[in-house]
């Protein structure tokens, strides 16, 4: 069973890119060599990038659910869903390439990031129907409700 602290991990680094959210984006377009400071730190290079998780929903709908996940710039060969049981694990990554020429010199700059993200999926999902298709940079995992429910029984705990 995967630990915990990823999810917070992912929290955490929500806040700091809310907090940080202008220090790439200022850092790339003011490059001075000798004054490189930021470009020693990884926290701002990895915050340029693709976000260490996508924004998702995740709600109820006609006949099943659906998971929505912005992935900018990604497409069908990026995203990789695959099911443990109820547990839906959706990765990705993105590599990105940029030149651009200034006064006899070459800008370059490369966006590189990764996620994965764990989804427990409810009881009622039929997992052998799921699909999912990306389009426009979203994720769309529809996830359709089982006719068959379910059993639930009681466990009767034992002494060892």
């Amino acid at each position: 069973m995967e630990s915990l602290l990823p999810g917070i991990h992912h929290e955490i680094e929500d806040i700091v890119a809310r907090v940080l959210g202008n220090w790439p984006r200022f850092s790339s377009e003011m490059h001075w060599p000798e004054f490189d400071i930021l470009g020693k730190i990884d926290l701002p290079k990895r915050l340029a990038g693709v976000r260490n998780h996508p924004s998702v929903d995740f709600s109820e709908i006609d006949g099943g659910y659906e998971l929505t996940a912005e992935l900018p710039g990604m497409g069908e060969e990026d995203v990789e869903c695959t099911l443990f049981g109820n547990m839906l694990a959706v990765k990705g990554e993105k590599l990105e390439e940029k030149e651009e020429e200034k006064k006899g010199y070459y800008f370059k700059e490369r966006h590189y990031g990764s996620f994965m993200r764990n989804f427990t999926l409810p009881e009622d999902v039929d997992v052998d129907k799921i699909d999912a298709t990306v389009s426009a940079g979203v994720l769309r995992v529809f996830m359709p409700k089982s006719e068959k429910k379910q059993k639930s029984r009681k466990i009767v705990v034992k002494k060892s």
